[in-house]
């Protein structure tokens, strides 16, 4: 039985020594894959790539592409790809026209194909690795019914759906559904490259089976649309007598993603070269080897492009504020049964752990997690990665809910192990499209990690998820399955799964994850509550009260035994017995008598701790209650700096603040405050990592959902009035601030004669007097304000008063913000950039202003009045650096959509100027890489000198982005607004007058500009999905009533609908015969699938149309095509139909 593939003298190909081709074709058979070239071992995985080669009707796997005893792309292509491992294949099938004797069709060939390439990559375990196809005439065909056949099953052959990158047609033909043309080109190939001796049996099979050939077109358009295409047509006759055998109409696709490559070569020898020097190897060996490099650029810039849009930088926060383990405690978990089960065994499993509220469930997974880094440095057999997150109901919503679990843990596991990159490709592939992610495709990723890793190390991935209790009840019992499900099917044995989920006694998660193993904390941490009560009772009699140590051994013992497994409780015990010995409560008999007096039950010690407040002084409850609102209701955590400065405000009386009356009022330190929380808060509120927080999610519950007394007020709007009422009052306090620095320094407020050195003290200033709580307001408040709604009239009215006041803000930033541009000073315009908001607005553009000579004279046509446009299209006028300024507002969040009074954008200004630089950086953007550009990366590096935003430390690197608002010296004002998505320009919007950037381009007759547009813009869906302003058919139309040939052109790549009608009926053909453009009309008779006996809503032909109008040549024309007039009008329903 012969092998299913063959590789030719391994050992010679390793060393780049290929055998000689047709030594090879004389084996006993021709058929299977073969394979000429294979991976060099010592590569790196990542830079391989898999060519394999389909010949056409009546060739061979190795003659066909033969010259001299030289195949080329396995003995000079490798010489030009160096970097790149190559493996090189040959595919051969039973089609000898002339001798062959197989019945086999086009699905077979292609089935044949599928069946062994799949084998072959999972075999040799390269399965992610690219592949690049060369197909000579028939073989391009398979090619797609091999693709069709691909996506049909899947679930079978998702990895050569995924790994497809990439495909050169040699002499292809690609007609569509015209039968007679395919009978023409079929005959071509049949008689003229076999002599007239050709396989009946496939020959009637191809030309019957139009309805085949014309669905296969179809279906491809779709398959197609992600692979890099190049089309190589040919432009000699095989002989004199002969015609050229595929046309270039028939050879090329008319997609946005082909490259059209014309070849100065017959049928048979367009696919064959043997020497270097060769000017026509030298073409296409080029263009193969560039097809290649972007492949491998654009699969690195989209797994980077994936991990941007994963990435937000709030993931560790909740972890971050976690208490440390108390010296020697919990070091029992390493010798627990159920953990070393976990740990040890070889395949994915699930370890849970339940504890009961204050347990201290968060401070073991912590510990476990911080531990587990160390240990597994030791494992040397496998690569290890741990992600992990902390669902904190404190934290607002991106801690609470799954979609940010999921994209945490996805995001930690790309980013530490590139392998797994093709299990997230294809719901990437989606998240383009929408711009959003969304649960279920998170899930698909998560369930498919591993399914295509094909790397020889083993991979080991543990996964910490704390909290499970606190997340959000919508799609918890399905996140919790997923993590089951992926602790279960060992898909792959190379890749282990190790998930810990830790949460508090639920009935649903208990049934969800109730045949895992488990562990129950309070029945494990006695010891560990033992070794911290003694610790912390010696401290306190030792650095406290200065007794001997044993003189508090019975308290000691007695909060161990009322204890009951729970740390919290411990910790607020003692807290409070400090608190007490502090303040002189120093005999045994009262020590003793407090530990026994505090409720044993956490509810009953935190509605003990509200009435000892509550009987404190009016002005200190009302201090609690403020605290106790901004930390529960504030849409971030505040560090201890912000909350000095709200208890500074919030104690000023109600007139304007100004900062020696804040001073006044400040608390002194950080230290002072903490010890002012302590008094006014008792131990509800504590500060970890410098933020202020409850002591503990129960403490949050209880304060929020279950306090009694009436002098402490926590209902949801009263907190929120209270909160808005202070940011819109800071917010006016720093708008006389920086009105004050402007007019101390004798600046206008439009911009206008700021010189650099006025900007950069103004800049300077603001900084340096800017009030600690200014970020919050203009960042956090603000997005939570447009954010979220509300049923209250007296909140609504306090939003509608900040927002007010922040229009005040952003209108007294104005001029800073237009000298900053004028000036080309980046760091002046992060500064004063505060949201994407600022920059999505109209300012005001004195006439003053527009005479200057950094803007170009031709943006101000004549006019004195004032214009109101956004930053962005100011920026588009400068005379100098525009380029880089629309960059950077872009990066700011500045929509390059936003239009002014008259509907136009930014980018009609570009193309108006006639401007392809900044034209193309307005339309190239899409988030931090354009993924979707054919020339690789970032066309026009856009973000070329921009700091990563990611690090790849476990531990100390910060993810944050460097946004300017968020750099702090305190780790909660660090916190970050979400990144801005970058978004991409759209050519065929319409402005107030019906006119959009790419009629504008067209009219000029920047033809370059209009092709650039349309490109970019079909790879973004502006021209196939239903867009704000015309389709592509209207300018069609407009070409064709103009008589713009150049214009038709460009639009024709963009369309393959030739029989697409108006209103009125009228095709593109009538149009242009009604109009005697005889150019246009020879140009749409070229076209396939053309209808030329349509009739509009008259009743009339082109061919009519020409006659009535008296268009002479253009009737001949269309007569020798073949259509006629009303007396002897031959009408095809069917390819009617077809057509349309």
């Amino acid at each position: 039985m012969p092998p299913l593939f063959k590789k030719q003298r391994t050992e010679e190909s390793q060393k780049d020594v290929q055998p000689t081709p047709l030594e090879e074709s004389n084996e006993n058979s021709t058929e299977g894959l073969f394979e000429l070239r294979g991976f060099h071992s010592k590569l790196s995985g990542g830079r391989k790539v898999d060519i394999i080669a389909i010949h056409g009707l009546n060739g061979d796997p190795y003659k066909t592409w033969t010259s001299d005893n030289v195949i080329w792309f396995s003995q000079l292509l490798p010489q030009f790809l160096l970097d790149f491992d190559l493996r090189i294949s040959t595919f051969g099938y039973n089609s000898r026209v002339a001798f062959g004797g197989s019945s086999f069709q086009i699905r077979d060939y292609a089935m044949q194909l599928l069946a062994q390439l799949h084998l072959k990559r999972k075999i040799s375990n390269t399965t992610g690795v690219p592949m690049v196809f060369l197909c000579h005439s028939l073989g391009g065909i398979i090619l797609k019914k091999f693709l069709i056949v691909a996506h049909e099953r899947n679930s079978i052959y998702s990895d050569i759906n995924i790994c497809t990158a990439g495909v050169m047609f040699m002499g292809t033909p690609h007609i569509g559904s015209d039968v007679a043309k395919w009978t023409r080109v079929i005959r071509n190939i049949g008689n003229f490259c076999t002599f007239g001796s050709f396989r009946t049996d496939l020959l009637k099979g191809l030309e019957s089976k139009s309805t085949e050939l014309a669905e296969i077109s179809a279906q491809f358009v779709e398959r197609g649309k992600t692979i890099q295409i190049i089309s190589v047509y040919e432009g000699r006759p095989l002989l004199a007598i002969i015609p050229v055998i595929v046309e270039r109409e028939s050879a090329l696709l008319n997609v946005a993603n082909e490259m059209p490559l014309p070849l100065d070569a017959d049928h048979r020898e367009i696919c064959r070269f043997s020497n270097p020097n060769d000017p026509r190897y030298n073409v296409v060996v080029l263009a193969v080897a560039n097809l290649i490099k972007n492949i491998m650029v654009l699969g690195g810039s989209e797994r980077q492009a994936c991990l941007d849009a994963l990435y937000f930088g709030h993931y560790r926060e909740r972890r971050l504020r976690v208490s440390q383990a108390y010296p020697g405690t919990l070091t029992w978990i390493w010798n627990h049964p159920q953990y070393q089960q976990w740990e040890e065994s070889p395949s994915s499993t699930l370890l849970w752990l339940q504890g009961k509220p204050g347990s201290g469930k968060s401070t073991l997974a912590n510990h476990l997690r911080s531990q587990l880094i160390h240990r597994l440095l030791h494992i040397h057999d496998a690569q290890c990665l741990i992600a992990d997150f902390f669902y904190s109901a404190r934290g607002g919503d991106d801690q609470q809910g799954h979609i940010w679990m999921l994209r945490s843990i996805l995001y930690q596991i790309l980013l530490r192990a590139p392998a797994l990159w093709e299990d997230y490709r294809e719901a990437f592939e989606g998240y383009k499209q929408s711009q959003e992610w969304n649960i279920p495709s998170l899930l698909q990723i998560f369930l498919s990690l591993g399914t295509r890793y094909n790397q020889n190390v083993p991979l080991r991935i543990h996964i910490i998820v704390d909290a499970m209790d606190e997340s959000e009840e919508d799609m918890r019992q399905e996140t919790i399955k997923m993590l089951h499900r992926v602790s279960n099917q060992n898909i792959n044995s190379n890749v282990v799964f190790k998930i810990f989920v830790a949460s508090r006694p639920n009935p649903k998660i208990s049934f969800a994850l109730r045949n895992c193993r488990y562990m129950k904390l309070e029945d494990e941490i006695f010891n560990d509550i033992v070794e911290y009560v003694q610790g912390e009772t010696k401290r306190i009699a030792v650095e406290v009260l200065q007794y001997p140590p044993e003189d508090l051994q019975v308290v000691s013992q007695t909060l161990i035994f009322r204890s009951k497994g729970v740390f919290l409780w411990v910790k607020l015990v003692l807290a409070e017995l400090e608190e007490r010995a502090i303040e002189g409560l120093c005999t045994m008999a009262e020590i003793e008598d407090l530990t026994t007096s505090i409720p044993m039950d956490l509810e009953d010690l935190y509605c003990r701790i509200v009435e000892e407040i509550v009987k404190k002084n009016e002005a200190a409850v009302r201090e609690c209650q403020t605290l106790l609102r901004w930390v529960a209701y504030s849409p971030q955590p505040l560090d201890v700096e912000q909350i000095r400065e709200i208890l500074a405000v919030s104690l000023c009386d109600n007139s304007d603040l100004s900062e020696t009356q804040i001073s006044r009022h400040r608390v002194r330190n950080a230290e002072e405050l903490r010890k002012r929380i302590a008094s006014r808060c008792g131990n509800l509120l504590e500060v970890r990592h410098g933020v202020v927080q409850f002591v503990h999610q129960t403490t949050r519950e209880y304060m929020l959902h279950k306090i009694k007394p009436a002098a402490i007020q926590l209902e949801e709007w009263a907190s929120k009035i209270e909160i808005g009422r202070l940011c819109k009052r800071y917010l006016d306090y720093f708008n006389l601030t920086i009105d004050a620095v402007r007019t101390s320094s004798n600046l206008s407020r439009t911009g206008v004669g700021w010189a650099s050195s006025d900007l950069k003290r103004y800049v300077a200033l603001i900084e340096f007097r800017q009030p600690v709580l200014v970020p919050f307001c203009l960042d956090s408040y603000r997005l939570y304000v447009e954010q979220h709604t509300t049923p209250s009239l007296e909140l609504k009215e306090v939003t509608r008063d900040f927002l007010t006041t922040l229009e005040s803000t952003y209108q007294l930033l104005d001029g800073a913000t237009l000298a900053s541009l004028i000036h080309g000073d980046d760091a002046s315009l992060r500064t004063i950039i505060r949201a994407p908001e600022q920059v999505n607005r109209l300012i005001p553009i004195p006439a003053d202003l527009q005479s200057m000579i950094h803007l170009r004279a031709e943006s101000f046509p004549g006019s004195s009045r004032t214009r109101y446009w956004s930053p962005l299209q100011f920026a588009v006028c400068l005379k100098f650096k525009a380029d880089h300024a629309i960059k950077i507002l872009l990066r700011l969040g500045a929509d390059p959509n936003f239009s002014d009074e008259t509907g136009q954008t930014p980018l009609f200004q570009a193309v108006e100027m006639g401007s392809s630089v900044l034209s193309y950086t307005l339309i190239s953007t899409t988030m931090r890489c354009s993924f979707d550009d054919a020339d690789g990366a970032d066309p026009e590096d856009i973000f070329q000198n921009e700091p990563s935003a990611h690090g790849t430390d476990y531990d100390e690197v910060d993810f944050f982005p460097h946004y300017p608002w968020a750099q702090s010296t305190h780790p909660a004002r660090a916190r970050p607004r979400p990144k801005p998505p970058l978004l991409s320009a759209d050519p065929m919007i319409s402005d107030h007058a019906g006119r959009s950037p790419l009629s504008i381009a067209l009219e000029n007759h920047h033809y370059e500009i209009a092709r650039g547009l349309l490109v970019r813009a079909q790879r973004r869906g502006f021209v196939t999905a239903a867009t704000k302003g015309l389709s592509v058919h209207n300018y069609l139309y407009n070409a064709c009533q103009t008589g713009n040939a150049r214009a038709f052109d460009i639009l024709a790549d963009f369309t393959t609908n030739w029989n697409f009608q108006d209103d009125d009926r009228r095709t593109l053909m009538h149009v242009a015969a009604a109009n005697g453009h005889q150019e246009i009309v020879f140009r749409l008779v070229l076209r396939t699938c053309l209808n030329l006996d349509w009739t509009d809503k008259e009743g009339l032909t082109a061919l009519e149309l020409a006659v009535l109008n008296q268009h002479q040549n253009i009737a001949k024309i269309l007569r020798e095509k073949g259509t006629t007039d009303s007396k002897n009008r031959r009408v095809s329903v069917r390819h009617q139909m077809d057509c349309t």
